[in-house]
């Protein structure tokens, strides 16, 4: 692991291999290592799936991946930036070409509240009501300048935080359910740090929703 320098950032520039918008995430360094494990998995996973293909992120993103998003909350609305520790895309081969899935993907490992008293600091329920607005609403599609359906994964560090992250979106649903915030947990990122190896089950085994079967991400 290792953060480039600018000599790096020129050699790479030299060879045609430097991403220009690549907007790493923020936060301690476990969990901007969370990320790219996460990403790296997902990523090696497609290689060996044959008819999928990763979309990096600076492909999707092209201006800043902050933005603004209102969201409202016991009769209030607030607008706060919304920064997803990643964006990317799935690109699936069919037999009338390649379709496309945008993925919004959330590192959680328990440092959030799940409310929070103040709209300042960043919660859960923040969150999930932000992301409501930012998919449920097609309000990235502006951000993005894209057309393609988008997925919300969330990955925590254990069931139990995944079974209250799951409740929080069918609390704060009318309905109960939600088709596009998916969850899945990784104890390795746990508070007891170990780096894994790849998890190539984070492409092909099933996410959980609120109110719906599970989905997997890779089927088109």
């Amino acid at each position: 692991m290792y953060d480039l320098t600018d000599a790096a950032k020129d050699a790479l520039a030299d060879a045609g291999r430097l991403r220009e918008n690549t907007q790493a995430p923020g936060g301690p360094w476990v969990h901007r290592h969370m990320v790219a494990c996460i990403t790296a998995s997902i990523e090696l996973a497609t290689l060996a799936h044959g008819d999928i293909r990763f979309v990096f992120q600076d492909e999707v993103v092209k201006g800043p991946l902050r933005t603004t998003v209102p969201y409202t909350h016991n009769g209030k609305t607030e607008t706060r930036d919304l920064i997803p520790d990643s964006v990317f895309a799935l690109a699936y081969r069919t037999d009338t070409g390649e379709r496309y899935r945008l993925f919004a993907l959330e590192a959680d490992r328990g440092t959030e509240p799940g409310h929070s008293g103040t709209a300042n600091r960043k919660s859960q329920l923040r969150t999930v009501l932000q992301y409501r607005a930012y998919v449920g609403e097609g309000l990235y599609k502006v951000h993005l300048g894209v057309n393609a359906p988008m997925l919300v994964l969330t990955i925590t560090t254990n069931a139990a935080r995944l079974r209250n992250l799951v409740d929080l979106v069918a609390e704060t649903s009318a309905t109960g359910r939600n088709s596009f915030m998916l969850f899945q947990h990784l104890p390795q990122f746990g508070r007891h740090f170990a780096p894994p190896k790849p998890l190539p089950q984070l492409l092909s085994e099933p996410w959980h929703r609120a109110g719906h079967e599970p989905f997997r991400i890779d089927r088109a």
